[in-house]
């Protein structure tokens, strides 16, 4: 006997308000979802969509801003060491001598699973002492579109989808007609369900990384539902750090440190590029998801979000609860494999299948014990 199990998750207070084709999600003073722990259903087949990837606790990012060239060695080094993808955003449309200036080596990190993402120099101030104006919006938009060509051009199969801004500063409404997400200097974490996407919070390296204190000081309110930043906890929210030069030995010590740090908390941690954790996290909040049906040995779901497909290509983490005589598992989307997995809890058995929203019908299949 089939049975059939129709539940739809809604996770916008007003999702009318989204096109199906959302660039990005505005930045909103109301909760966009309820934040929960993970989350294990009793019921046979109902599923839902993890808050980050792997069903982890909390996001993280390690960004690098400039073009330390001489840095990258060491920083090849580290990821070998602890398998961490980063994300550089480079500059391209300042003074050559500020400017990318060897691509070869920025295509071997991005070949590496690292994102090349924009960045620049001071392009978004005024000084009324030196007379420095703000640019036009239309010299300032073709900067930006600058930076973004450019970068496209020289870094082989990916997409400059996200900008940091230099000094701190910019014109966010005009950045954000370019990019998916930008990455400020405001020195907090991101609540997951009120993420600025316009201006993503990031804590500069000197703050984070230096002891264990102060690793504690800005990771665990990511981590627990009772540390405090600043009075306010950021349980399982996105927090980013951002580097500079790290050429100098006591810097390359401590950052050697900070990622063995990082290294111990990736059971909580998902330490993702820029780009996939902001595609994620607008994903996650636009999503819906619905079980088609379900059988014995077969469940099939649909799952949509409301952001714009040829750019949000990131597969979002699906946890279904699976009948405990499930001995394998296989899933298919719209015919074609894709990742899956089967974990237990409190004895119990769930798939976590990882699928992109609007790309077709997700079917797990397995062998069941009779």
């Amino acid at each position: 006997m089939i049975q059939k199990l129709y539940i739809s998750v809604f996770l916008l207070f007003a999702m009318g308000t989204y096109a199906q084709d959302t660039f990005i999600l505005e930045d909103t003073t109301d909760a966009r979802f309820e934040i929960t722990d993970k989350v294990w259903s009793q019921t046979i087949g109902e599923a839902s969509v993890c808050l980050w990837n792997d069903d982890k606790l909390s996001a993280f990012t390690i960004t690098i801003d400039d073009n330390y060239e001489k840095d990258i060695s060491f920083w090849m080094e580290l990821q070998k060491k602890y398998g961490f993808k980063y994300t550089w955003f480079v500059i391209t449309e300042a003074d050559k001598k500020y400017n990318v200036k060897n691509w070869d080596l920025f295509n071997e990190l991005s070949k590496a699973g690292n994102a090349i993402q924009g960045h620049d120099d001071r392009n978004w101030y005024e000084d009324k002492e030196t007379g420095v104006k703000y640019p036009s919006i239309k010299a300032y938009n073709k900067r930006l579109n600058r930076t973004k060509t450019k970068i496209e051009k020289h870094i082989e199969n990916q997409k400059c989808l996200t900008y940091a801004y230099p000094w701190g500063e910019g014109n966010v409404d005009e950045v954000a007609n370019h990019f998916i997400a930008s990455r400020g200097v405001i020195g907090l974490l991101n609540p997951a369900n009120k993420i600025d996407f316009k201006q993503v919070r990031s804590i500069s390296n000197p703050h984070i990384y230096s002891n264990d204190s102060t690793r504690n000081h800005y990771m665990l309110p990511l981590l627990d539902n009772t540390s405090k930043l600043e009075g306010k906890n950021y349980y399982r929210g996105w927090g980013s750090t951002h580097f500079h030069e790290v050429s100098a030995p006591a810097v390359q010590e401590k950052t050697d440190a900070f990622f063995k740090y990082l290294k111990e908390k990736e059971d909580k941690l998902w330490i993702g590029t820029f780009p996939d954790v902001a595609k994620y996290a607008q994903e996650y909040a636009t999503h819906s998801l619905s079980v088609d049906s379900i059988s014995e040995n077969s469940i099939s779901i649909s799952l949509t979000d409301k952001m714009k497909d040829e750019i949000y290509d990131y597969p979002l983490t699906i946890k279904v609860r699976l009948a405990n005589n499930w001995l394998s598992l296989s899933a298919t989307q719209n015919g074609n494999e894709i990742e899956s997995k089967i974990i237990s809890y409190n004895q119990n058995k769930y798939a976590l299948v990882k699928a992109i929203p609007d790309h077709g019908q997700v079917i797990l299949k397995g062998d069941v014990f009779k």
